[in-house]
């Protein structure tokens, strides 16, 4: 009980994370060392690194961990990616004491009210990197599932190794492209074939092309250098995605969103100074608080899905900005494929037939390109 009164009261107990020490006055405190370490993780997640990768990077750099060691769990990573302390904001009562005696902790689900108080420390992370983080997570969550434990090409899990994985589909059934290997007289050669091709034959999709992996990494480059040599790519990518920016009536909305979470929490803080003078710890007090907080959190995840979509905006005009930028320097990149360059420019490579694929950019420009086998 009080440590629910401490909560209501937007008391934050401090708690040693990396990138963060306690300060002189009590309070959370960046350690740049350290902060530059969360920065790495979140920025190599982002460029399509999977927890398994970034956790290798990590040993094979000797990057030290919180307690100083030369090992990373994939746990630890998975729990700095969603920690929302990094943003600068603290969700506090995640758990609780179940029983007094026996002192077991549980996950709160709803049994008692949580208190999330935004802007509570500095940040490491800014907004928009950390919401695009956790959308990025909820989608790797959500990846096609392995329909049979003996299928050779279903993904039960996201897999950071290639880029084209994630966008790469079929122009006849709409299934995801994958990557396999044949044995040539010159040895074995990779190539990109549809996930329905492969696993059911001809029964679903009989007229899917299998496409040798250098002519493939080959067009996509092409479309990517043509685009940029026909029209500035920043310009196109930037003019596309401010025209999805929230506007009109989805601002408005937004406005009387917050206007309301606004009075919610002034109903909030009135209950906690009206259990204050009771002098006594009622229910009465504790259930309209629940009801508030309650409420007030169903606004908060509306008010996030226009933030999201405001912050995945700019997101990606700052990567495109990135790409245009390493492009110049490193002109190069235009002729060598490269997955990072991929990942930040393209959305989706439909396979239209052998030798045509159809190269959709971030902020949705489209390029057919031909594909020379």
């Amino acid at each position: 009980m009080g440590y629910r009164q401490a909560f209501k009261a937007g008391k934050v107990p401090f708690h040693v994370i990396l990138g963060y020490r306690k300060g002189v006055d009590g309070q959370p405190e960046i350690v740049p060392e350290q902060a530059a370490i969360v920065k790495r993780i979140y920025h190599r997640y982002l460029t399509g690194q999977s927890i398994g990768q970034i956790r290798k990077e990590l040993e094979a750099d000797c990057i030290p961990s919180q307690r100083g060691g030369a090992n990373w769990s994939e746990g630890v990573i998975q729990h700095i990616l969603r920690n929302e302390r990094y943003v600068g904001d603290v969700l506090l009562q995640k758990t609780y004491v179940k029983d007094a005696l026996t002192h077991t902790v549980v996950k709160n689900n709803g049994d008692l009210p949580q208190v999330f108080i935004q802007n509570n420390h500095p940040a490491i992370i800014d907004r928009d990197i950390w919401n695009k983080t956790q959308e990025e997570i909820a989608r790797r969550a959500s990846k096609r599932k392995t329909p049979s434990k003996t299928a050779r090409t279903g993904t039960s899990k996201y897999s950071g190794k290639y880029a084209l994985n994630e966008i790469l589909v079929c122009g006849q059934c709409g299934a995801p492209y994958r990557r396999t290997t044949w044995q040539k007289h010159e040895g074995r050669v990779g190539v990109w074939r549809c996930v329905s091709r492969m696993e059911h034959g001809k029964k679903i999709c009989g007229a899917s092309p299998t496409i040798p992996e250098e002519a493939l990494h080959t067009a996509i480059m092409a479309a990517i250098s043509e685009t940029i040599l026909r029209k500035p790519l920043l310009e196109a990518i930037t003019e596309s995605v401010r025209a999805a920016t929230c506007a009109g009536t989805e601002a408005e909305e937004y406005q009387n969103i917050l206007l309301k979470i606004t009075e919610l929490e002034k109903m909030a803080t009135k209950v906690i100074h009206d259990s204050a003078l009771a002098g006594c710890d009622d229910d009465f007090f504790d259930e309209q608080y629940k009801k508030i907080m309650d409420e007030c959190a169903k606004h908060l995840k509306v008010a996030y899905k226009y933030e999201a979509k405001d912050s995945l905006d700019r997101y990606t005009e700052r990567q495109v900005a990135e790409a245009i930028k390493t492009l110049e320097i490193k002109p190069l990149l235009l002729s060598e494929y490269n997955d990072q360059i991929v990942r930040q420019l393209v959305s989706t490579i439909k396979v239209l037939a052998k030798d045509r694929i159809m190269v959709t950019l971030k902020g949705g420009m489209e390029i057919e390109q031909a594909v020379y086998i």
